[in-house]
């Protein structure tokens, strides 16, 4: 008679213990997967655009440069910059005469901006919906970046319309809203008080 071999069969708890094994190995080779493709993809630049479905109408830098020479054109601009539409904000830097006071930056501020919106109209480029963002638009118009410590001769002004709101704001950067805090801050305040008290001083003094 030929002897039969028998197959040894696997107890139910090995049984058991080779499915919990395969169960538990398959999450940790898909998280290895993961671990080694992000090695290799380290220091490689991730190409894309963070205004995907967004700006569905965009600034081209031939229209940057109809914006700008537009603006050129007003009475006062000595130069200016636009910059930006690959930021998702056009941004308008007028720099006008070091003598403009105030009123002039303003009126010049809003002639920009119905030059820019006239190549570039708003509902088009400069307000967003429920389902797109558009551009914001920041116009500066300066006679100095800074007040140089001269801040009566300073005239900064900021037209500012952001995509979602419904009206531009202007904002006269050069004239404080607390015009006494301004003064504390700089020191201004402080030293008047101080010549205050001794001017008082001294005439109490010769008043004896």
């Amino acid at each position: 008679m030929e002897s039969k071999k028998r197959r040894k069969k696997l107890s139910t708890s090995a049984l058991v213990l080779l499915i919990s094994l395969i169960v538990i190995a398959i999450p940790c080779l898909i998280f290895a997967g993961i671990l080694i493709t992000s090695a290799l993809e380290t220091n490689k630049p991730v190409i894309g655009s963070r205004f995907d479905n967004d700006l569905e109408i965009q600034i081209s830098s031939s229209d940057a440069n109809d914006v700008k020479d537009a603006i050129s054109l007003i009475s006062g601009v000595e130069s200016v910059e636009v910059d930006g539409i690959t930021t998702g904000q056009l941004v308008v830097l007028i720099d006008i005469s070091d003598s403009a006071t105030e009123d002039e930056a303003k009126d010049i501020a809003t002639q920009a901006y119905e030059k820019t919106i006239g190549i570039l109209p708003v509902k088009t480029y400069f307000s967003s919906s429920d389902t797109n963002k558009n551009y914001d638009l920041a116009i500066h118009v300066y006679n100095r970046l800074s007040a140089d410590d001269d801040y009566d001769t300073w005239s900064y002004v900021i037209y500012t319309k952001n995509a979602m709101m419904s009206l531009p704001e202007m904002q006269v950067v050069s004239t404080a809203i607390d015009e006494n805090l301004a003064k504390e801050l700089r020191g201004e305040l402080e030293s008047v008080e101080i010549q205050i008290d001794e001017t008082a001083g001294t005439s109490e003094e010769t008043g004896d």
